[in-house]
This record gives structure tokens, sequence and C-alpha cells, in this order.
């Protein structure tokens, strides 16, 4: 095999270059070490120049200080104890915490090798330099990159619009009553009991819903109906949101946040003012959703009309869309 399978993985394997690179440079620091007979290994320098700093320094703040985890940092530490080169002892302020310092074959150690530094700075240099750009400048970029947005939320983030792309809406038809019917008593057997009310709307969703000038959304995800949604006309401009529910199969492919950000605009569209749910506070996952689209909770307690109701919110769609969403933050 001539090619080099990590340089054509190109990005995805950003880690694993890094990695590579890392443990080349490490490998070949240790071999001038060892060149110039210095009983030093190239992973203590964080750690060995800033107890050259700080005479003593709690593991918890050298990890902070290093941007290194706790293990990782008293993973080394143990190493340059085992050494001889590190002492540790428990603080006399508060003895949960260890404390790390150099002894003096450790403080001699950094002495005799400090030369060395310049001549590994040296070569170093010249790697870089072979790179044509500011590598240390565009290490840090990465860095403050990584600080304003870790790679897992980004990561999350692109997860999460994948599958909202994937997650179709669309308005209901006759033939997804049955649909309609079971995305709803799905959750409502799972968590609570299916109520008269609700037997009168899955009978006639047409006339309880559309034909007293409400809408219903269905989603759809690789063409399988997989949650639904009502627009339910409760007097003039203003409208309630219900019979919200989607199958466990399509749960946290954002088919929910999809429907409820259709009714709402859907509500805006037919004049709405005021939009109102019904919930329940066992449903915590919802409740959720709703406040992170502007919903906010204005009644806490039995509701006369759902058993399982215990919750009611409401959202004004009079108020400019980022003052609603500043409240319900």
């Amino acid at each position: 095999m001539g090619s080099d399978h990590i340089d054509e993985l190109g990005i995805l394997a950003l880690g694993s270059r890094l990695k590579r690179l890392s443990d080349r440079i490490m490998t070949d620091g240790a071999r001038i070490y060892k060149a110039q007979e210095a009983d030093f290994e190239p992973r203590w320098f964080p750690l060995a120049t800033l107890l050259k700093k700080e005479p003593s320094i709690a593991v918890g703040d050298a990890a902070k200080a290093l941007g290194q985890s706790h293990a990782a940092v008293s993973q080394i530490a143990d190493a340059m104890i085992q050494r001889g080169v590190v002492s540790s002892e428990k603080s006399t302020e508060d003895e949960r915490r260890t404390l790390l310092k150099l002894t003096a074959k450790g403080r001699k150690l950094l002495d005799e090798v400090a030369p060395l530094w310049d001549t590994i700075r040296n070569a170093l240099d010249e790697v870089v330099q072979a790179s044509g750009t500011d590598f240390l400048a565009a290490v840090g970029h990465i860095e403050h990159a990584l600080d304003v947005s870790s790679f897992y939320d980004r990561a999350m983030e692109h997860s999460r619009k994948r599958q909202r792309d994937a997650v179709e809406i669309i308005d209901y038809a006759p033939e997804h009553r049955a649909s309609f019917e079971e995305c709803n008593r799905y959750w409502l057997e799972k968590y609570f009991t299916v109520e008269p009310i609700d037997e009168e709307i899955f009978a006639n969703p047409k006339g309880y819903i559309l034909e007293k000038g409400g809408h219903i959304f269905m989603a759809r995800l690789n063409d399988e109906i997989v949650g639904t949604c009502a627009l339910i006309k409760t007097g003039e401009n203003l409208f309630e949101v219900a019979k919200m529910g989607v199958l466990e199969k399509a749960q946290g492919k954002q088919a929910g946040k999809k429907l409820i950000l259709a009714c709402i605009e859907k509500a805006r569209e037919l004049g709405a003012e005021s939009l109102e749910l019904m919930t329940s506070n066992r449903l915590k996952p919802a409740v959720s959703l709703y406040q992170k689209v502007g919903f906010t909770i204005t009644h806490c307690g039995p509701h006369p009309r759902y058993k399982r109701c215990d919750t009611v919110m409401a959202m004004d769609l009079r108020e400019p869309t980022r003052e609603r969403m500043r409240k319900s933050a």
C-alpha cells in the first residue's frame, strides 16, 4: 500500500492526524533527551515548567493552567513522582487538595535540560517554517473556535439539522385519519389514559378541527407518517395547539419541533393573536420544547377538560419574535 490512508480521510481524521504528528514529535523528543543522557520525558515538559514557575500548585489548578484534564495531569504527576522529580502532599488548608512541587532532584534536572530546550525550539522552528504558515497562530484560532462552540456541540447541531431536513411536514388529508389517531393514542396510552374527548376527536378530526377553522399537520419520515399536531380554533383570533404526538421510532429526530413551529406559523397566517396549549408536567421534554419555541406557563393545576392536564401554556403572537424568545429563555 503506497497511499496514506489518514491523509486520504482528510478533515474527518483531523484528530488522528494531529495525534500522529504529536506522537512523532514526542518520539523524537524522547530520543533527543536520551542522546544527551537526560532522564527527562517530553510529556513532562508542560507540568515541569509550570512547577518551576509555581513552587507549589494543586493538581486541579495545574490542570486548569495547562488546559488538560485532572486525570491527565494526575497521570503525568504520578510518573514524575515515581522518578523522584516531583513530590506531593496534602494541603494544610484543605486535605482534599493534593499539592505538587519539584524535588531537589527535579530542580537540578530542569537546570540540566534547560539548554536542550533552545536546541529543540530551533529544530521545531525549522519544521514549522517549512509549513509556510504561522502554525501556532492557526492552532490558536482552532482552539478559540472550540472555546466558542465545542466540536461536540457543532457536530450535534449538524446532526439535528440533518434530522430536521429528513422530516417533512405536510397537511392532513383524509387518508391520514388512522395515522393521526395512532400517533396520539400511542403517547396517551403510554403515559395516561385515552379520555372520551380524545375518542371524539379521533373519530372525526375533520369535523372537530378542520371544519371549525383549524388545521392539522402530519410529520413524514422516509415516506412514513410518524407524528402529528393540530391547531384548533377556540375563539376570535384565538387558537389552541393540541393533539401533538410523535411515534417512538421518530423521537429525537426533530419531528416534534418542526410540527410545533409549523403550527405557530399557520396560526400567524390565520390571523391568530394568541396561542394556548394544555400539557402535563410529567412530559418534561415536551414542556421544555414548548418553552424553547416561545410558550410560557400561565396556569398550573387541574384542568376541567382533560384529567391529564396540569399545565397551561400560552404565546402572544402580537409580540415581536425576539422579545418573545427572550422572555422564554
